[in-house]
């Protein structure tokens, strides 16, 4: 009985430290994927000009260059907010996994 709740406490701690490093990789991956869709945002549609448009072969209506950093810009904007709420759920679930730690130790 002793050592069954001993490893109940073990498995609880473990689930908490690992939910705070899972926290930690979410926060950032969304730093990354926020710089990344800002660098795509910069240089993707000069980028997509030199290499595709300018060779006069396709005309094509060049709007498609404009909504590149609106899409980057969303896509950081979503994942960021993704990020934001998904820590915050876990956040709760670690506080709450805590507390049944802290009345697990009475």
């Amino acid at each position: 009985m002793i050592s069954d709740m001993k490893m109940a406490k073990a498995d609880l701690q473990f689930a908490i430290d690992q939910m705070r490093k899972d926290k930690m990789i979410y926060g950032v991956e969304a730093l990354v994927v926020s710089f990344l869709c800002v660098l795509s945002a910069v240089f993707l549609p000069e980028a997509l000009y030199r290499i595709v448009f300018s060779s006069g072969k396709i005309q094509s209506n060049l709007d498609l260059l404009n909504w590149i950093p609106t899409a980057s810009y969303v896509i950081a904007a979503a994942y960021s907010l993704f990020v934001l709420v998904s820590n915050g759920m876990r956040l709760k679930s670690i506080r709450m996994m805590e507390m049944a730690l802290k009345s697990a130790k009475k």
